[in-house]
């Protein structure tokens, strides 16, 4: 593959057997920890918002993408009132 090669979706590169589901995951990851990073908000209040304890919010922060779950991570969204969009197609 040479560097000019646009990769839409590296799970599905990789074989991943969900690849839609872990790429929108991994969005939603970047999107809610670039909110909770720009928020300016205390840790303590941070997580008592998005009813996390503080180290699950640390992992969060350091996007351990394998301790949160695609469910959790469109909760942790809606939380903090990012709007989502899903479109279907087949």
């Amino acid at each position: 593959m040479n560097r000019k090669t646009k990769i839409d979706n590296a799970f599905a590169e990789i074989g991943c057997t969900t690849p839609e589901a872990l790429l929108l995951k991994a969005k939603l990851m970047v999107t809610v920890v670039n909110q909770v990073r720009n928020n300016g908000h205390p840790p303590n209040r941070t997580a008592s918002h998005l009813g996390l304890s503080v180290t699950r919010l640390s992992q969060l922060l350091q996007q351990d993408f394998n301790a949160f779950s695609l469910d959790e991570m469109v909760e942790l969204a809606a939380r903090l009132n990012i709007r989502m969009e899903i479109t279907a197609s087949i």
